[in-house]
């Protein structure tokens, strides 16, 4: 295989199908529990070519993570069960440089579609589809994965206009008088 992932998932059945998943893209897996196993496996193994971390963990191994390799060469996916998490990591998104935010109850195939576009891995269906040149067009940012409790994914545009939301309930508003 060629070059290695980088697991970071206390729940060790979640790790292994994530490990699972990007084995099948041919990526190495390298499972850990904790921040400490992780740092280790930096400093023995050097920056992988992806990060799966569960913010069970800590949002500081995303940092040194950071610090280990720049946004353009070292793609971060986090995932977490708990709504608050990825709102934090949501608000922190840009300064970290994550390539996307998943809830832990995602689909395996989900996990698999944000692995590939971020790994820039293109299946003979999508070639066929790319221009002339054969450059992949990725995704604009608007369509990137963000936090959700039902499907683990949601497009930046999928929330209606400030003019179609609903307005809120008659009396809660009130008046100066």
């Amino acid at each position: 295989m060629g070059q290695h992932s980088l697991i970071v998932d206390p729940d060790t059945e979640r790790a292994a199908l994530y490990g699972a998943i990007l084995k099948q893209e041919g990526f190495s897996p390298i499972v850990v529990k904790d921040a400490d196993a992780a740092v280790a496996s930096l400093r023995d193994r050097g920056p992988p070519a992806l990060a799966v971390v569960d913010l069970s963990v800590g949002l500081e191994l995303v940092y040194q993570l950071r610090r280990a390799a720049p946004i353009t060469a070292l793609p971060i996916i986090v995932v977490s069960a708990l709504r608050t998490e990825r709102d934090l990591a949501t608000a922190h998104r840009a300064r970290l440089g994550l390539g996307a935010i998943l809830a832990k109850a995602a689909s395996d195939e989900s996990f698999r579609r944000v692995a590939r576009r971020l790994l820039g891995i293109v299946s003979s269906d999508e070639a066929e589809g790319t221009a002339s040149g054969g450059k992949v067009v990725m995704p604009p940012a608007s369509v990137e994965p963000l936090a959700r409790g039902d499907s683990g994914m949601r497009r930046r545009d999928d929330a209606p206009p400030v003019e179609e939301r609903a307005a809120p309930p008659a009396g809660w508003i009130k008046s100066r008088r």
